[in-house]
């Protein structure tokens, strides 16, 4: 299993084991600095093994054997962000339609999708993102099969830590098919403040577990 991020970068968090419970976790602001940290102290070597690890077994779901379309994201390297491209390519190579998001530039903050196989082009966004052109075969929501989502880290009981930006939340506020997160063990909590309009992951991937999330009663 992979070791928790070091004590600096849990400095005031009151930070827990993600194997065993713990006390209530600190805010989402001090929890995404933490995430930060912790990716930013991966060597490149251990981002690649991690990275392949989730890969193979987001692969090896059977909420991605049986879709026919998902969305998932191209990476961001130089974040850090879990490298997706083993599991695009594996996806493509089972016969799954891919798609992609796509930030709008006006003001509402809107993401979309649109269909995207390796080899084909990515332009960056306002953010350095790569992502398909807008027009290139868009998808409504609601016809997904399965949505991959990064996580800048989660809860264990489904919570997912992004950004702030809000554009996923949004995004999937009308999809009721399964969204897998993937993260690093090392960026995982027992719970995580959530508010009503937050998405929850329905199974959670990291290099250690790819385990369901139990519906909430």
């Amino acid at each position: 299993m992979n070791p928790l991020p070091p004590d600096h970068a849990f400095a005031g968090t009151r930070r827990q084991d993600t194997a065993h419970g713990g006390g209530l976790p600190p805010g989402k602001p001090v929890l995404r600095a933490a995430c930060r940290a912790y990716r930013a102290q991966l060597s490149e070597a251990a981002y690649a093994r991690l990275s392949a690890g989730i890969c193979a077994a987001a692969a090896a779901l059977p909420e991605a054997q049986a879709a026919r379309r998902v969305h998932c994201y191209y990476p961001l390297v130089g974040r850090r962000e879990v490298d997706t491209r083993p599991l695009l390519a594996a996806l493509h190579a089972a016969g799954k339609r891919l798609y992609l998001p796509v930030v709008s530039l006006s003001e509402d903050g809107a993401m979309t999708q649109a269909a995207w196989a390796p080899g084909e082009p990515l332009r960056p966004n306002r953010w350095g993102a790569p992502e398909p052109e807008p027009e290139a075969c868009p998808l409504a929501v609601e016809l997904l099969d399965l949505a991959i989502v990064p996580c800048l880290g989660a809860g264990l009981d489904g919570g997912r830590l992004g950004f702030g930006k809000g554009y996923y939340d949004r995004f999937l506020a009308g999809f009721a098919g399964p969204v897998v997160g993937l993260a690093y063990e090392g960026c995982l909590w027992p719970t995580l403040p959530c508010e009503a309009h937050d998405v929850r992951l329905t199974r959670l991937v990291t290099e250690a577990r790819a385990a369901p999330i139990p519906a909430r009663m």
